[in-house]
């Protein structure tokens, strides 16, 4: 999950999409959750990977700063119990002054698969 600045602008959001949409692989997903927040869904990623597309979304959303909470499923829980996991890491992140990125690191066992960036079209 994460955060934007509160209320964030319509600048903002163009940029952060942008970021995610050049720097995303074919089957990750980016979803408004609310207000300031945002899920962005990666298959078969691990945490070092989810933890690495944190960072090249980072670079890539220049000027805009968030704070990210991450998790990954441990193949058993339901969504709501991911969920959960992932804000209580954007909280702490959060807490810990912003722009930070806090991972949960209850399960994280499985391998992740190559990162293969989407081709963005000009």
């Amino acid at each position: 999950m994460a955060d934007l600045p509160a209320k964030p602008s319509l600048d903002h959001l163009r940029s952060t999409f942008r970021a995610v949409t050049h720097n995303s692989r074919a089957g990750d997903v980016m979803a408004r959750v609310g207000g300031d927040e945002f899920i962005l869904v990666l298959p078969d990623a691990n945490l070092g990977a989810a933890e690495a597309a944190v960072q090249r979304l980072r670079a890539a959303a220049q000027g805009v700063a968030f704070s990210a909470g991450v998790a990954c499923w441990t193949g058993e829980e339901d969504a709501a119990s991911l969920l959960r996991r992932a804000d209580a890491a954007l909280y702490a992140a959060k807490q810990s002054g912003g722009a930070h990125t806090v991972s949960d690191t209850t399960s994280d066992t499985r391998p992740a698969l190559a990162h293969q960036p989407r081709v963005a079209s000009r």
